[in-house]
C-alpha cells in the first residue's frame, strides 16, 4: 500500500545519496562499499550493421578498419563526448567522425537499424534484430567480455519495507 514508483532513465552516473535514489540498476563496474548490491545478469555487446550497409561498405575484417567507416556513437553524458567502443584485450575504437551521435541508446539502435552506419550495442537492443536478420554481426572474434547488470540500494539500517521490497521484485525480474 502506498508505494509510488518514480523511475529515471539516464546514462549518468547518478550520486544516489544526493538524488535520494532508493534502489538502482547499473550496467557495468559497481565498486561502492555503501552499496548493498546483487549481480543479476549479464549484457554482451555486438558490433552491427543492417545487410544493405554490408554490401554498400563492406565487412570490417580488424577493429582498425572501422575507421573509414561510417559509424554512430552515443554521446556520455558525464563528458559530452562518445563513449569508446569497448573490444576484448582491452582494446578500445573511438568513433571521431561519427555519421550519427545521440545521448539514447534506442535511438542510436535506430539509426542502425536504418542504415546510417555500424554501432556497437548491448544486447537487449541488438539480439532482437540479429535474431531477425534485420542486423549482421561483426568483428565477433573481438567482442569484449559481457558486463555485469546489478541491482543496488544504499546501505542503511534499518532498511524500509518499501525499499526491500522494489529491491527484491527488480532482483527476481532481472535474473
Amino acid at each position: 500500500p502506498h508505494l509510488a514508483i518514480d523511475l529515471r532513465l539516464n546514462e549518468q552516473l547518478a550520486d544516489v545519496v544526493a538524488e535520494k535514489v532508493d534502489v538502482g540498476v547499473r550496467i557495468g563496474h559497481l565498486d561502492n562499499p555503501g552499496f548493498v548490491a546483487r549481480t543479476v545478469g549479464r549484457v554482451p555487446f555486438f558490433v552491427v550493421a543492417t545487410p544493405a550497409r554490408l554490401r554498400k561498405s563492406g565487412r570490417p575484417m580488424t577493429v582498425a578498419d572501422l575507421q573509414g567507416l561510417p559509424v554512430t556513437a552515443l554521446i556520455n553524458a558525464n563528458t559530452g563526448r562518445a563513449w569508446p567502443w569497448v573490444f576484448s584485450n582491452n582494446r578500445q575504437f573511438h568513433p571521431s567522425t561519427p555519421a550519427f551521435c545521440t545521448d539514447d541508446p534506442e535511438s542510436e539502435c535506430e539509426a542502425v537499424l536504418s542504415g546510417v552506419g555500424f554501432g556497437q550495442l548491448p544486447g537487449y537492443l541488438a539480439l532482437p534484430y540479429l535474431r531477425r536478420g534485420k542486423l549482421v554481426p561483426v568483428l565477433e572474434d573481438a567482442a569484449p567480455p559481457p558486463w555485469d547488470v546489478h541491482v543496488f540500494r544504499p546501505k542503511r539500517t534499518p532498511t524500509p519495507a518499501r525499499v526491500r521490497l522494489v529491491f527484491d521484485t527488480l532482483v527476481d525480474a532481472l535474473s
